[in-house]
């Protein structure tokens, strides 16, 4: 006889196909998920770093402009003429004092003696004889020393540094001041007379930088920047950081994610009510194997007892047709006897 017996059937289909499927499935969503979001996030990451690569590229170009602009007004006769031999401070001023501020930007124009007293300075347009080397706050006089040994039978070469006049961040230019042909010597010789250029990197230059360049919200700042965002630090002589360029930079990534996000949102609604439907399902049908189990297990134990029953039955009337047969036949003996005698 087959035997039925009730040992969790419902919480066996559980196990072995519910529970697996939403597994699968929950695994799956969260690997696509975590791919999406690393993926955007590297977008991310490679955007802030092509942005900083070039705004580095771009204070590079500036640093080039000022290079080339103090080099071109310090290799010129009418420089070593009109500061070195005799200064003409109508002429300076015309040339390059407030002439180079109102044309190309610069901040403060200094001119320094072999022995780096000034000869002639102006900042924003005014001449300004108190303005000295020492008027910066880190010394640059190493900048000096490399700028007047550069100077080759090609001509002088101009270098670049960054330093503080104040409270304020300036790119600052330098080159000795020659004729343009070696053969002219009007010089003294010995020591070079150097000129030197600044700009000023404030608030408004560094936002102007940002709009001709497209750099969204570009701004001066000192410290720490947001992780979200893109920054360029503006280092001195000695690697000291004086400030810190920052923007933000367009993310593509979460721009997408922000975009795809309701989507998503919407897909997981809509899979996790298909997915309560299927669990609702399968929940009814397991409770439905289960309870047919019981009753199947139940069916089971009631023909086991009516079997044993039978059997019992079957042994008692077999015990009880074995004693008729042995009355019967000692009945017959005990009657054919006193027959047999008369």
């Amino acid at each position: 006889m087959v035997r039925f017996e009730a040992v969790g059937e419902g919480t066996k289909l559980r196990w072995s196909l519910l529970y697996p499927v939403a597994l699968i499935v929950l695994t799956s969503v969260a690997l696509l998920l975590t791919y999406v979001y690393y993926s955007l996030r590297s977008q991310d990451e490679l955007t802030v770093m092509v942005s900083e690569r070039f705004a580095r590229g771009v204070l590079r170009a500036e640093e080039a402009a000022l290079t080339h602009l103090v080099r071109d007004y310090a290799w010129w006769d009418q420089t070593v003429e009109k500061i070195l031999v005799e200064l003409d401070p109508s002429w300076a001023a015309d040339n390059i004092g407030a002439y180079l501020s109102e044309n190309f930007g610069t901040s403060a124009t200094l001119v320094l003696n072999p022995n780096n007293e000034t000869i002639y300075a102006s900042v924003d347009n005014d001449r300004r004889p108190d303005f000295s080397l020492d008027s910066f706050d880190r010394d640059i006089s190493h900048l000096l020393g490399r700028v007047r040994a550069s100077v080759t039978e090609d001509g002088p070469a101009a270098l670049t540094t960054l330093a503080k006049v104040g409270a304020d961040i300036h790119l600052v230019a330098a080159c000795v001041i020659t004729n343009e042909y070696f053969s002219r010597p009007t010089i003294p010789q010995g020591p070079f007379a150097i000129l030197i250029l600044t700009r000023r990197l404030d608030s408004a230059y560094v936002e102007r930088l940002g709009k001709d360049y497209g750099f969204p919200g570009m701004s001066l700042t000192s410290g720490e920047v947001e992780k979200t965002g893109a920054s360029v630090p503006l280092l001195g002589h000695d690697g000291a950081e004086l400030a810190r360029i920052s923007w933000h930079p367009t993310l593509p990534g979460s721009q997408l994610l922000q975009e795809i996000l309701p989507i998503v949102a919407a897909s997981f609604l809509v899979m996790g009510t298909f997915a309560a439907i299927l669990i609702f399902r399968t929940q009814r049908v397991a409770d439905e194997v289960e309870r047919v189990a019981r009753d199947l297990a139940r069916q089971n134990e009631a023909l086991r007892k009516a079997d044993a029953d039978m059997r019992r039955a079957k042994e008692l009337a077999e015990r009880s047709s074995a004693a008729k047969t042995r009355f019967l036949a000692a009945a017959s003996h005990d009657m054919r006897q006193p027959i047999q005698a008369l």
